[in-house]
This record gives C-alpha cells, structure tokens and sequence, in this order.
C-alpha cells in the first residue's frame, strides 16, 4: 500500500513491482532479484452517502422478569381490650426438686491447731557417693643440721676468717625439705673496742633435698680508718666449740 499513488500526494493504492529472477528459480529471493519496475493502482474517489432504509418489524415481547424484592413490614395496629379473668382452676401436684445450688464463697481461715505427735523415724537414706581424695599430707617430721667451721687466720691480736662463708645441708634417705635457716655459733662480736658483725645474706633450698646458707663477714672502720675483719672467738683448749656456720633444714616424707 502506498500513499503517493502514481506521484500524487494523499493518493492511497496498491503499488505492484516486477523482479528479475536473478537465479532462475521462479521464486522471489530477498537480497537477490533485483526490481525491475513497477505500476500503480489507485483507488477511485469516495461516493455520496445513501440513503436510509426504512425501519424493520417490531421483535416478539422479551420473558418476564423476576420478582422484585418484598417491602418492608407495616406498622403494628393498637392493642385490644384485655378479656375478663377466667376461674381459678385447680393446685397442681409439686414439682421435682431443683439442683443444688452452686457453692459459697470459701471462709476465712481458722486459727492454727496444736501441734501432733512427732512422727516415727524414717528409713536411713542410701550412702552417698566417696568424697575426692584428700591434699597429700607429710610424715617422719626430721630436723637436720650440718656446721661449716669458719676458716682462721692466727695474728698478733687477731684471727680472721674468709670474706664468705657457705655450706649446705641435705635431708636423709627419700625425705624433702619443708623449710630451713642458719645461724652463727661462737662469735665475738666486739673486740679491740669495735663492734664487729657477722652478715647473713642467703638462705633458701637448692633442690628438693637440699637447704643452703650464705654469711659474709661485715667489714668495718676503726678509730683511724684502718679496715678490719670480724674477731672469731675460738676458745682455746675447747675443741668443738670453734666459731662456725650452723645450716638447719626441716624434712619429712610427702605422700
């Protein structure tokens, strides 16, 4: 369809166009067969309207329709007279008892009665589950010592022993140390009017088994100035009671 009928504008027919069948198999191949030309046919003029044609018969009368809905009800007329009171007639028999009646609210609650009678043992109750095991405790409480005699130097007026003096002391068989201390045995503390000392600086256990201590000989200044050991007291002809280190060590057997 086209609207340039023949090159008219706003001229509408149908335009029909010849090919040329390029490869000869009398079908039209798009892309192929080339235009050859083409005609037009135009559509002719639009013609008066006609005229109208006279009315037909009347149709048959359609089925009834269904019933419409009912109206509301009336308004209700005025009472009537009341008749006169008819006799009495005659007791009836008593009718059957009714149900009992729902309960009452619950009172208030009454005081406290006394006490009854102690009630009879009851049965004893099945053992309970062991306990876990207790903390290991000790046994064969041992104290043990060892003394270290403190090395002397024999002078004009004095002796003098090392600059430190250390030793051990170690517990019997399987037993562990619990504890320990030292102490200095047989010291003279002043002499040549200076008061000199004797200096613990270490005590505490090296192994399971063993308690060590440590002392170191204080030293001093005298009057002029002079450095001076500590005088060990070594009381002559009292083998035994030489100064020395005294090392204590508590033990026992741990379970």
């Amino acid at each position: 369809f086209v609207n340039d009928c023949d090159g008219n504008p706003d001229s509408p027919g149908k335009r029909y166009v010849a090919y040329l069948d390029e490869n000869n198999n009398g079908m039209r191949d798009q892309g192929i067969d080339t235009p050859a030309g083409f005609i037009d046919i135009c559509d002719g003029a639009q013609g008066p309207q006609g005229v109208q044609g006279v009315q037909g018969p009347q149709g048959p009368a359609g089925n009834d329709g269904s019933d419409g809905a009912t109206g509301p009800q009336g308004p209700q007329g005025p009472a009537g007279n009341d008749g006169s009171d008819g006799a009495t007639g005659p007791q009836g028999p008593q009718g059957p008892a009714g149900d009992d009646g729902a309960d009452g609210a619950t009172g208030p609650e009454g005081p406290q009665g006394p006490a009854g009678d102690d009630g009879s043992d009851g049965l004893q109750g099945i053992q309970g589950p062991a306990g876990n095991d207790g903390a290991d405790g000790v046994s064969g409480y041992e104290r043990v010592f060892n003394d270290v005699i403190i090395s002397t130097f024999l002078g004009t007026s004095s002796m003098f022993f090392s600059d430190i003096v250390d030793g051990s002391v170690m517990c019997p068989d399987t037993k562990v140390v619990l504890g320990g201390g030292c102490e200095v045995l047989n010291i003279d503390v002043v002499a040549d009017g200076i008061p000199k000392t004797l200096s613990m600086q270490a005590s505490y256990p090296t192994d399971d088994q063993t308690w060590y201590c440590q002392a170191r000989n204080q030293i001093l200044s005298s009057a002029t100035g002079a450095r001076v050991n500590i005088i060990l007291a070594t009381p002559a002809g009292s083998p035994g009671n030489e100064s020395r280190l005294r090392i204590w060590a508590i033990c026992a057997d741990v379970n």
